[in-house]
């Protein structure tokens, strides 16, 4: 078909917390629509949302409608009459209307809508799901090119929360699990589903209260984080799965948060050591003693974040143990959207898996060309999302058609990343979720 973009429709709808985001309805010129939305963007994030912070009566500030006209003025009219298969011409054109690093100008809230609806409305024009559009974009604009198979990624299902951003005394930012040894996608998140409802009534018996997070896990206040992992493997145990051979445990110190730039050190609080609750005080030095005996005593296969963004010699000391155990050293901050970083950290060694997310890029093609360095250096990849939900899919598409290893998803506990996982289930092939069924009769 030989379509072109005939208009794009900003509005602005609600995320799951009930605050105000982008959606775009992109417009072929056979009248079709073709939907995207984007959750909020993490203010640490290299790339800078618009929010209506001039008018404080309405949404408190949070409004996106100065991001709307920007679509409406900046955009659309330097779109309109483009093949949406041509998604690089389409993002520089919108990068050369921002002129800015961060897209601060037209918003990154703005210019990643429009994005990704130019990424579904082209695989529509080649009758292609959306994932295989995203493997052709990556042979033809990056000469990545991969096997033709349905490969699923892992998902990382966030089960407890901690960190500055939750009001609970646990310092690690994020506890999850990660169903490594379990083939099928549909056991995989069947597993994260059993284990996320048994952690839930573990901390009911032991009158743990707990509420939800910023991202859907469970915020309990424990004594340490230590309890909160002893909670996590008896939760993985009593729905029988193995902890060293089927789902192992993921944790994000996210280490910025405890590094004291003027003493050039880190104070990482709740932690326990021989019997008691204390500080971790120290330097990467004093920090990695303490990642080497918490993987000892726990299965943890993956640590994100374990220093501060800019501490290069402590990525460069952790991630070669981690490595040799067959382990993540994931890095994320320290390199979105920056392809500098990327080449620095494969340089140094720092890392063996770097998170990649539309919400740290801007644009598609910003996600792709990172995604094309990590594939040429054999750096695995994590898709991330797991920031407010609007419903829109789209990192599981770029999980499977860039064929990552892992997706940080959410929590299983409300729709934060069920939704995510579900359009998985929609990918697998009627013969596939027919053997199933027979399997089970």
């Amino acid at each position: 078909m030989d379509l072109k973009i005939k208009d794009i429709i900003p509005r602005q709808i609600l995320d799951q917390n009930g605050n105000p985001t982008v959606e775009v309805e992109l417009i072929l010129s056979d009248d079709s629509r073709h939907f995207a939305s984007v959750p909020v963007i993490s203010p640490n994030s290299p790339i800078k949302e618009l929010r209506d912070e001039n008018a404080k009566d309405k949404y408190n500030g949070k409004g996106v409608l100065q991001a709307l006209v920007n679509i409406d003025i900046m955009i659309t009219p330097n779109l309109i009459g483009i093949d949406p298969r041509e998604q690089q011409k389409i993002d520089n054109i919108i990068k050369e209307i921002d002129l800015s690093r961060d897209l601060i100008n037209v918003g990154a809230n703005s210019a990643l809508a429009v994005s990704i609806a130019v990424l579904k409305a082209g695989a529509y024009i080649d009758k292609i799901p959306i994932y295989s559009h995203v493997t052709q974009l990556l042979k033809k604009n990056y000469s990545v090119a991969f096997a033709p198979n349905l490969a699923f990624p892992t998902p990382v299902i966030i089960l407890m929360e901690g960190g500055n951003k939750n009001s609970n005394n646990l310092a690690i930012n994020e506890f999850g699990i990660i169903p490594l040894g379990i083939k099928d996608i549909r056991e995989k998140i069947r597993a994260g589903s059993e284990i996320t409802h048994k952690l839930k009534e573990l901390l009911e018996k032991n009158k743990f209260e707990s509420g939800v997070g910023v991202r859907g896990g469970f915020i309990p206040n424990l004594e340490n984080d230590q309890t909160a992992l002893d909670l996590i493997t008896e939760a993985i145990t009593q729905c029988n799965y193995d902890p060293k051979g089927e789902v192992g445990i993921y944790i994000n110190p996210n280490m910025s948060d405890y590094y004291i730039k003027e003493r050039q050190l880190y104070i990482f609080p709740h932690q326990k050591l021989n019997d008691k609750t204390l500080n971790i005080e120290g330097q990467y030095k004093e920090l990695l003693e303490f990642y080497i005996d918490l993987v000892s005593k726990y299965t943890i296969v993956a640590i994100e974040n374990a220093f501060d963004k800019d501490d290069w010699p402590g990525y460069s000391a952790i991630n070669p143990l981690m490595e040799a155990q067959g382990r993540f050293c994931i890095v994320d901050e320290l390199v979105n959207n920056d392809e500098d970083l990327i080449e620095k950290v494969v340089k140094t060694g720092g890392t063996n898996m770097v998170a990649l997310s539309t919400q740290g890029s801007g644009l598609i093609s910003n996600v792709l060309s990172n995604i094309a360095i990590c594939k040429k250096n054999n750096l695995k990849i994590m898709i991330s999302d797991n920031t407010t939900s609007t419903g829109d899919v789209i990192s599981s598409h770029l999980t499977i058609g860039t064929q990552s290893e892992l997706i940080k998803a959410g929590s299983l506990y409300n729709s934060y990343g069920i939704d995510k996982l579900n359009e998985f289930m929609r990918m697998i092939t009627p013969e596939m979720a027919r053997k199933i069924l027979n399997i089970n009769q």
